[in-house]
This record gives C-alpha cells, sequence and structure tokens, in this order.
C-alpha cells in the first residue's frame, strides 16, 4: 500500500523495537532499524503529506535520573541501547521540524497501563486473579509512575489539536512515583485475592523514577481523570470479563 496516497491529518508514530537486552549484535541492528530509519520512513511520509506528527519516545531516554521528578530539560543519557535508539528517534524527529518544517510533538512516556496489558500491571492483575503469587523483585523498591491509557489518549488529542504543542518534547504521566511493591499490594487489595506477595531480596541500588508533568499540564491544558486507583480498577474490571 502506498500510504502517501491515503491521505493523513496527523501520524502517530508508536511502532518500536522495545526490547532493551536485545540491542547487541544483531538485534541491534534490527532495533536501530525498526526505532531509527522506522522513524525517519514515517517523517518522510509526514513531510509528504504535510500531517502532524507525534513520535511516542520513552523516560528510558533520561536513564538513572539524577534528581526528581524529571523534567524536559534534564539530560538524555540512557545506560542501554532501547533508550539510545529513542534518542535518536527523538533527535531525527526535531531535525524534520526543523529543516522540514514536519509539525512535531515528542511525548515520553512513562507506564501506560490498561486494557490488553501485558507490563507489570497486567502481568500482577492476571496472577491476582488467579491466585497466584505476585513477585515483586529487588525487594520491591524501585518506583516509576502509571498512568491509565484513556488519560494518554486526551493528551494525545491535545497534542495534536494544540499548535503550541509543535516543536516540543513532554513528559507525560500522572505525575506519582509508585513503588513496584506498591502497586502489587494494591492490585491484591483491589481484586480480593488471597495471592501473597514474592518479594525477592534486594540486589541493586533503587532505581527511582517519576516524572514533572507540569509544561504538558501548562501547555497542553493535559489533566489526568485517574488516579492510580481508578485507573486499576477500570484495568481489573476488563482482565475479570476477558482473563
Amino acid at each position: 500500500m502506498n500510504l502517501s496516497k491515503e491521505g493523513f491529518d496527523a501520524i502517530i508514530h508508536l511502532a518500536a523495537y522495545p526490547n532493551p537486552r536485545s540491542f547487541t549484535n544483531a538485534g541491534a541492528l534490527k532495533g536501530l532499524d525498526v526505532n531509527v530509519v522506522g522513524t525517519i520512513n514515517m517523517l518522510e511520509l509526514a513531510r509528504v503529506l504535510n500531517a502532524r506528527f507525534l513520535l511516542y519516545s520513552t523516560s528510558n531516554v533520561y536513564g538513572k535520573p539524577a534528581k526528581l521528578p524529571v523534567t524536559e530539560d534534564d539530560p538524555l543519557r540512557p545506560f542501554e541501547g532501547y533508550g539510545w535508539s529513542k534518542v535518536a528517534a527523538e533527535a531525527v524527529s526535531m531535525s524534520y521540524h526543523v529543516v522540514h518544517g514536519v509539525p512535531v510533538t515528542i511525548f515520553r512516556l512513562w507506564k501506560p497501563y490498561g486494557p490488553y496489558d501485558n507490563g507489570v500491571v497486567g502481568i500482577f492483575i492476571a496472577r491476582a486473579l488467579r491466585g497466584e503469587d505476585l513477585v515483586v523483585n529487588n525487594g520491591g523498591v524501585d518506583t516509576t509512575d502509571f498512568l491509565y491509557v484513556e488519560d494518554l489518549c486526551d493528551a494525545t488529542e491535545l497534542a495534536l489539536r494544540k499548535d503550541e504543542a509543535v516543536g516540543q518534547a513532554f513528559n507525560i504521566g500522572l505525575g506519582v512515583e509508585t513503588s513496584i511493591l506498591d502497586l502489587a499490594k494494591i492490585i491484591v487489595k483491589l481484586v480480593g485475592s488471597n495471592s501473597k506477595i514474592n518479594v525477592q531480596p534486594k540486589t541493586a541500588e533503587p532505581f527511582r523514577s517519576y516524572p514533572d508533568v507540569s509544561k504538558a499540564m501548562r501547555i497542553l491544558g493535559f489533566k489526568p481523570k485517574y488516579d492510580l486507583v481508578s485507573g486499576l480498577r477500570a484495568t481489573i474490571d476488563w482482565f475479570r470479563r476477558n482473563l
């Protein structure tokens, strides 16, 4: 299919080769091909169609934050190949904005979750519904930020409608630090499960990360409707119906 003949007002670029541990040898070439060359292909399509372009990047571009919460002005210093491939994807996106005038916006996402989730939220919910143990690594001390997918959709629509979003990168999350252990406890409680939480020994320094989302709130008018508990309730309801 020749997509340039289809006509689009906007391109939301989600496609990526996501596994950080696969960025070695042949995996590294595939990761760069998908995450960087693939992004260039979509940017060229946006240029031809004069379409808005929204890149879903990742909090991994910041690596291990030196301070919390993380702001968009903090240095980009990933510690693995996937993060660097997304830094490169951001760079080529901004180059198309500067050189070709493509209206580019970048979202640096923390942990979106919701129906069909196959990350830590989905794994914990599925195990809790089955009454199986929830395994929490590194003493449960690692932290991140979780955003319900409906709020991400709202942020996406805002970014595509606001001219002020063009040429900007935004942290997108709830803006709340949550440990993996606390996530497990909340899910077990909300499910009403007899599952036990199996906390593995601490093997590394805590990895803590959560964003300052004030820029997205100020420029986009982004305001999440779901806190962690209400978002998890909605996700658990979906898993009950579909597990």
